[in-house]
């Protein structure tokens, strides 16, 4: 899974963090590795009781990463 993953997310690209979640999360991929990507955050809801923040940056785990490609997201 990591391999597919790893071959289709390009650093720079947008994506949505956690689709479904109550709040939503929006970022650009910074870095890529073997063990994950790091994600710089763009947008984070007013809301979002996780203390994320614009600007913050996250990193995932592979396993922990599922990509769905969205037109309207480019």
């Amino acid at each position: 899974m990591a391999l597919m993953n790893e071959q289709r997310i390009k650093i720079g690209s947008q994506i949505l963090l956690w689709p479904g979640d109550t709040y939503p999360k929006h970022g650009i991929v910074r870095k890529l590795s073997g063990s994950g990507l790091t994600v710089e955050l763009t947008y984070v809801h007013i809301k979002d009781p996780n203390g994320f923040k614009t600007g913050d940056l996250v990193n995932l785990p592979w396993s922990k990463v599922r990509v769905h490609f969205d037109k309207g997201l480019v």
